[in-house]
């Protein structure tokens, strides 16, 4: 009969726990931080995430919300990118690409996207009535 087994972080005593049927319980490496914007400009970069340092970014949920100003038959294209720089509108490569119309959402959760250190996550539209959040946190880089 299987037992239960803890496997323990010798520096923080941390815990991460095996059940009796194999499963490893582990929590996030952090909480989540929401970044929201409102792309109310087309075609212009909108910067959501700032590269840091030794970190890489981790990106955990994206919402994209379409309002009632949003047209039925012309979608709004948004697009959410790794980028070089804070006013980029060149994807480096691209995240997700989704096309928006009137008064629809698109949560994508939960997700586990790695952002490679020294990159932005920017993101911009075609219709300037779009709202996006973010949610991510940091990692260090050397532990990818």
């Amino acid at each position: 009969m299987p037992a239960p087994v803890n496997i323990q972080d010798s520096l923080k005593g941390t815990i991460a726990r095996v059940t009796k049927f194999g499963q490893l319980v582990v929590a996030p490496l952090d909480y989540s931080i929401p970044i929201e914007r409102e792309l109310d400009a087309i075609n212009t970069a909108f910067n959501f995430i700032e590269p840091e340092a030794g970190h890489s970014i981790v990106i955990t949920a994206i919402l994209v919300s379409a309002n009632k100003d949003v047209s039925v038959t012309d979608p709004a294209d948004v697009n959410i990118f790794e980028a070089d720089s804070i006013t980029s509108l060149i994807p480096a490569p691209g995240i997700i690409r989704p096309q928006m119309v009137r008064s629809t959402n698109l949560p994508l959760t939960p997700l586990n996207l790695i952002i490679p250190e020294g990159k932005w996550v920017n993101a911009t539209t075609t219709d300037d009535v779009i709202i996006l959040t973010i949610m991510f946190y940091r990692v260090p880089a050397e532990n990818i």
